[in-house]
C-alpha cells in the first residue's frame, strides 16, 4: 500500500450493546475497504481480539475512530455541566461499574456535552495503537443525523442497533429528549415510542416519524409503526456507498465529513 493510501486509510470501530462493528476505508476515495461486524459481543472480548490479531486492522490503518454504543449516556447543558462531577451525573441516569470510564462529547449544537460511559480496556489498547484516535458515542453522532433533517413541528428519530434502539424528539430545532430501549419484539419498539411521545405530551397523530440503521423496510417494525402512527420515513444517508453497512452512523458521519 502506497503512503499516500496509508495517511487516507482509516479504522472506525463501533462498539457495545451486544455487538462491535469495525470497517476499514479509504478517505480520500471515500470507499469501503473492509467491514466486520462481530455479534454477539457481550463484552470486551471480541472487539479486542479483532484489534489485536485481525490483519484488517493491523496492516497500518493511520487513523482511528472509535464509537461506543450503550444506553450509558446523558445530555448535560453547558451551564450546568462540570468535568469532575461527570461520573455522578451521570450515575443519576444509568447504571455504571468501576470497569467504565465516563468521558463526554462536546455538542456545540445542543450547547451541551454528551456524557457517556466507555470500556477502559478497549480505550487502553485503542491508545496503544492510535494515540491520537477520535472518540465519541454514537447517540453524539445520532443527534448530528436528526439536526441536518428538522423541519417545523413535532419529530421523533429513531435509529435502530443490534438489540437496541435509540430515539430522540424535537419541537422545531429543541431537542426535547433522547433516550436508548432495548428491544426484543416489534412491540416493545411500538410501545417505548409511544410511551416517550406520551411523557413529553406529543400527540402521535401530529408527530412525524423518521427511522434509519438496522431497520428493513416492509419489516415487522417497519409496519407495525406505519400502523400506529403518522407513518415513517426513512432518514437519508449520505449516500456514498452502497454497502449495507453504511447504514451505522459512525461511519456514515466519517464520511460526511472526509
Amino acid at each position: 500500500m502506497s503512503e499516500k493510501n496509508l495517511q487516507n486509510n482509516h479504522l472506525s470501530i463501533e462498539f457495545g450493546g451486544g455487538f462491535s462493528f469495525l470497517a476499514s476505508y479509504n478517505r480520500s476515495e471515500r470507499s469501503l475497504n473492509s467491514a466486520r461486524i462481530l455479534a454477539p459481543a457481550p463484552g470486551d472480548k471480541d472487539c479486542l481480539n479483532a484489534l489485536r490479531t485481525d490483519e484488517l486492522f493491523i496492516s497500518g490503518p493511520s487513523q482511528a475512530s472509535l464509537s461506543f454504543c450503550n444506553g450509558k449516556f446523558v445530555m448535560m447543558p453547558n451551564a450546568l455541566f462540570a468535568p469532575e462531577h461527570a461520573r455522578a451525573m451521570l450515575q443519576l441516569n444509568a447504571s455504571i461499574n468501576d470497569d467504565d470510564e465516563v468521558r463526554h462529547m462536546d455538542m456545540p449544537a445542543f450547547d451541551a456535552q454528551l456524557i457517556y460511559a466507555a470500556s477502559r480496556e478497549v480505550e487502553k489498547e485503542m491508545t496503544k495503537r492510535y494515540p491520537r484516535y477520535h472518540e465519541g458515542h454514537c447517540a453524539g453522532h445520532f443527534l448530528s443525523l436528526c439536526r441536518r433533517q428538522l423541519k417545523d413541528g413535532q419529530q421523533v428519530f429513531l435509529y435502530f442497533y443490534p438489540g437496541f434502539f435509540l430515539m430522540s424528539a424535537f419541537i422545531g430545532e429543541q431537542l426535547q429528549m433522547i433516550n436508548a430501549y432495548s428491544w426484543r419484539d416489534p412491540d416493545d419498539v411500538l410501545y417505548f415510542s409511544l410511551y416517550a411521545c406520551e411523557q413529553i405530551r406529543f400527540d402521535p397523530a401530529q408527530v412525524r416519524f423518521s427511522a434509519g440503521g438496522e431497520i428493513e423496510k416492509e419489516g415487522k417494525v417497519h409496519r407495525l409503526l406505519e400502523r400506529y402512527t403518522t407513518g415513517i420515513q426513512f432518514m437519508e444517508s449520505p449516500g456514498i456507498i452502497s454497502n449495507e453497512s453504511a447504514r451505522f452512523l459512525t461511519l456514515s458521519e466519517q464520511f460526511r465529513c472526509a
